[in-house]
């Protein structure tokens, strides 16, 4: 099984070509398109889905549609039964049931997309966790984690990046406290990511080297019983440290963990796996320019989500491909991929990336 934090990725292409969209409504038809420039985001686990799509909505409102998910939705699901056999009182069963209901509702929300509805998805956000803060125990730390992580997120959509800080850090807490350090780490990364955006440059520093360390140690100090496992385990380590890299501004380094981890995933018979390097891999030749490189890693890992039966990877990937074909010219062959990605998107219920 791949590590869930791994299943987060998406890069998007910023500087000109967003500009290009974005100026579009006040500028001529026949007017000069700027020169593509292809960045990635510092966030990026998998790639890519333009972040400049934006549209106008009623009294000129206006809508932003961002098809990205930085985190799988996915926790350590524990029904009423379960809950019950725990020893949880009737109150508290009712308080885990509601926490998860405003969680999945500020997810659908979040998935539209819209301004408004972003907005919304905080509020609901607020109302898991302080349902979950009146949960005893720490056996959903990992679920209250989450709740702060998509808090952290959405906020950082908007633009509060302070107040995102504050809220990673409150996730980052709790993921030690359940002993995910792999999360801690990655979510260490967004904190230093964030105070980088500040200028806060020797925080960010600090945020980095102490995920950095994280995960060394993690990947050093994980056993398992099996061989595979063990390549799984090792694979993800490799994966995260060539995120960090990347965080880092070092794409040899994350080059080298990425192929490192792609190796192992390959050892280990993962198809999800080999994909998300195939997707990292593809994502670091687009911000080198390798326009055909990234093409093939994106190609190389269509078949290995189709086999995984992973309907976001392919999703993401069907539309990570059209837009590199996008940049490379070949329009009609581009706009195939994104109508492949289209039902992919509908059957994960994603309305921000379809």
């Amino acid at each position: 099984m791949i590590v869930p934090i791994l299943l987060m990725s998406i890069a998007a292409w910023s500087s000109a070509l967003g500009q290009g969209v974005g100026q579009g409504a006040g500028q001529s038809a026949d007017k000069v398109r700027p020169r593509r420039e292809a960045t990635i985001r510092p966030d990026a686990f998998r790639i890519i889905l333009p972040a400049w799509l934006e549209e106008r909505g009623s009294g000129g409102e206006r809508i932003y549609i961002e098809a990205e998910r930085r985190i799988e939705t996915s926790f350590i699901r524990i029904g009423r039964t379960e809950a019950a056999g725990t020893g949880a009182s009737a109150t508290q069963i009712e308080l885990i049931d509601q926490s998860r209901r405003y969680f999945a509702e500020a997810e659908s929300r979040r998935n539209i997309g819209t301004v408004r509805d972003l907005r919304g998805s905080i509020d609901l956000y607020q109302q898991s966790i302080a349902g979950w803060r009146g949960v005893k125990g720490g056996l959903y730390d990992r679920e209250q984690a989450q709740s702060h992580y998509q808090l952290a997120a959405t906020l950082s959509d908007l633009g509060n990046r302070v107040e995102a800080i504050e809220s990673f850090e409150q996730s980052r807490l709790l993921w030690r406290a359940a002993g995910d350090r792999q999360r801690e780490a990655t979510t260490l990364a967004q904190i230093g990511r964030l105070q980088q955006s500040l200028g806060q440059t020797a925080q960010a520093r600090r945020a980095f080297d102490q995920a950095r360390l994280i995960l060394q140690l993690s990947g050093m100090t994980k056993f398992s019983d099996t061989r595979l496992d063990r390549l799984s385990s090792q694979a993800a380590t490799l994966f995260n440290l060539g995120k960090l890299s990347e965080e880092l501004g070092q794409p040899p380094e994350a080059l080298r963990f990425y192929q490192q981890s792609l190796e192992r995933w390959r050892e280990a018979d993962d198809k999800s796996g080999q994909a998300t390097a195939h997707n990292a891999l593809g994502s670091l030749a687009v911000r080198n320019r390798q326009i055909l490189r990234a093409k093939e890693h994106f190609e190389q890992a269509l078949p290995l989500w189709k086999e995984s039966g992973d309907q976001r990877g392919l999703a993401i990937t069907w539309s990570n491909l059209g837009y590199v074909l996008e940049a490379g010219g070949a329009i009609q062959a581009a706009i195939t991929a994104y109508q492949s990605s289209i039902p992919c998107w509908q059957k994960v219920e994603d309305r921000r990336g379809e």
